[in-house]
């Protein structure tokens, strides 16, 4: 939805989002909504929640979503941090696909950056993995902060 709102990607909800999700998932990504309302809105699968446009637009993306995946997809290989790094996933995520963060370790890396990689396991909170790791990681990156501060 956000792609859709700066590339133009489809014309109404429908046409990538099954009914009745068609009718209320851009309200649910709003920015007011809690991830606990956003995963009881909307189903448990790309399945259930897409149509079979949506699904094709994803495995195909057409030129502006292209261009905007590519740029998205540049967020480890395009910099190199200059403060310290470490990357955070969660055993199972439903929502991100733990390959992305050994990608990104392994672009940091190449770019001279050793961010080492926390695996926080397998971290639920109100019934999200996803929403889990967040939780999880947020005690450590104070630590961390606070590990800095001292140095």
């Amino acid at each position: 939805m956000a792609f859709n709102r700066l590339h133009h990607v489809y014309d109404s909800p429908g046409q990538v989002f099954r009914a009745p999700y068609d009718r209320t998932v851009e309200a649910l990504f709003d920015g007011a909504h809690t991830g606990e309302q956003l995963m009881r809105g909307t189903p448990g699968t790309l399945a259930r929640l897409l149509t079979g446009h949506g699904r094709e637009l994803l495995a195909h993306p057409p030129g502006p979503l292209a261009a905007a995946l590519r740029t998205t997809d540049a967020v480890c290989t395009d910099w190199a941090p200059r403060a310290p790094a470490r990357l955070s996933m969660a055993t199972g995520d439903e929502q991100a696909v733990t390959a992305n963060t050994e990608y990104c370790r392994d672009a940091l890396l190449r770019n001279g950056v050793d961010a080492p990689v926390v695996d926080l396991g397998a971290v639920d909170h109100h019934g999200s993995r996803h929403l889990g790791s967040n939780v999880a990681a947020t005690p450590a990156i104070v630590r961390l902060f606070g590990e800095l501060r001292q140095r």
